[in-house]
Formats: structure tokens, sequence, C-alpha cells
């Protein structure tokens, strides 16, 4: 969940085992402690591009039946097939067109993202512009200038979010890249979880990021025990002047199986 109100107070940052993302960055995926995950339902924050797998329900809904056959999946197709074949649908421009989960994914091969997906990577400013595109780089310079005029970015997540996957999208982190579409299904156990700062957005201020970073106005937060639904009622709380736990209604969000 991602909020750019300085007046919201500022939750506890608590790091769970592993750091701010809860896993050290360049350990892989395929390890007993931690699996990569990709679900289908909203991102928590706009700019980190979730990636896909869970909720046939959302995807009968948002997408439309008759793209993908979920049952035909065996227990073994969803370490690295689906995730492949969800990629691939992806980039259907007409899809996007139509369904705004379509725009969210960020598949991890190179380029396949730039090439295939219109909207993070303008967002995001990682686009490429002809040297001759004085429309573009206008715009790219002021997308830059837009998100710097904030005075905080506070972006908050959960190690036990079960909607956002990977979890660590909520706080600009990424999956390491693979060379191919087919990578993505034969190499799925060995992604690994690259950092916000370690990524192309942060690395070259892309859209003003470091420089908030920089400046002290980029705030991550991990709060363990907290489930993707409750992320609105801890945000109502807070604006309220709850501190994200002294309510009844936000320790109930935090329970297990609290939806």
């Amino acid at each position: 969940m991602a909020t750019t109100s300085s007046a919201i107070p500022r939750a506890e940052a608590r790091p769970s085992r592993g750091g701010e993302h809860g896993r050290p960055q360049g350990s892989h995926a395929g390890e007993s402690s931690w699996r990569p995950e990709w679900h289908v339902l909203r991102p928590a924050a706009g700019r980190h591009g979730a990636v896909v797998r869970d909720d046939q329900r959302a995807w009968s809904k948002n997408v439309g039946q008759g793209h993908l056959d979920f049952s035909s999946y065996s227990k073994a197709d969803w370490r690295g097939k689906i995730q492949h074949d969800l990629s691939v649908l992806g980039a259907d421009q007409a899809l996007q067109s139509k369904s705004s989960l379509m725009n969210m994914a960020r598949p991890p091969v190179k380029d396949f993202f730039l090439d295939n997906n219109q909207y993070l990577p303008s967002l995001n400013n990682i686009n490429q512009c002809n040297w001759f595109d004085v429309g573009c780089h206008y715009t790219k310079l002021r997308h830059k200038r837009n998100f710097l005029r904030l005075t905080a970015a506070h972006f908050f997540a959960s190690p036990q979010d079960g909607v956002v996957g990977l979890w660590q999208h909520s706080l600009l982190g990424q999956y390491s890249e693979v060379d191919s579409l087919e990578e993505i299904e034969t190499k799925f156990e060995s992604l690994t979880v690259v950092h916000m700062r370690d990524t192309v957005e942060y690395r070259e201020d892309t859209y003003g990021l470091r420089s908030l970073d920089e400046r002290g106005g980029l705030h991550l937060t991990t709060v363990p025990g907290g489930s993707h639904n409750c992320w609105l009622a801890r945000r109502t709380n807070a604006a309220s002047g709850d501190r994200f736990g002294t309510s009844s209604s936000t320790r109930r969000c935090s329970e297990p199986g609290t939806a």
C-alpha cells in the first residue's frame, strides 16, 4: 500500500526476518523459507507492477472467460508454467485495453515488459523515446517533476498480504530478470528478489525515486501480520489518529485468517 500524505501518522517500522524486504537480496526462490508468488488481484501500489497467480473468479470477472483453463494446470504447473502462460496472455494489447489487471503484470523478462506494456513503463519513466520525439521527452520530464512535488511517500507492506505477490512489490521491489519467456518456466525456482534500491528505476532515478529518498522523503515500512483486505481499514484508522494497531478493528485485521 502506498500513501503520499505526510499528514498520516507513521507506523512503526518493524522489519521482518531477512531485512526490510523480509529476505536478503540475491537469495534464491527455491529455498524452503520462501517461494516465488504471482498473484492476479489489484496491486497495493501503482508503480511496482504486480505479477499474477491467484483467484480464478477475479480473472473471470475482470478479464473474461475463455483465455485460460485453470483446471487444466497440475499442482506442479503452478510453479512456472502458468506464470509463463499468464505472461504471454498479458502481452495482448486488446486485453490490456479491456482490463486494468493486464497492465499491472510485470513479467521478469528482459525487454519483454518494455516492448509489450504501455502503462507501467511510461509511469516509471523507463520507456524509450526517439531522440526527435519532443513530446515523449517532455512527458518524462513532467512525470519526474510531478513526483518530486511530494513532500514524502510512504509505502507499506506485509509478508502476510496474501494477494500481492511477491509482497515486496508493495515496497517497489521486483523479481530478478530472465532472458526469455521460456525461462520463466524453466528457471522459476531460481528467481530472486531485487531490492528497490537495486532497480533501474531507483539507480537511474528515472522518475525521482532516488532523489526523494536522498532528501529523506521516502519511507518503506514492513508491518507483520497484515492481510491485503485490511489495508483499507488500517489506512482509515491512521487517518483518524490510530497508529496501526491501537484499535480493535486493526488488531482483528492482524489475526491469522482474517480477511
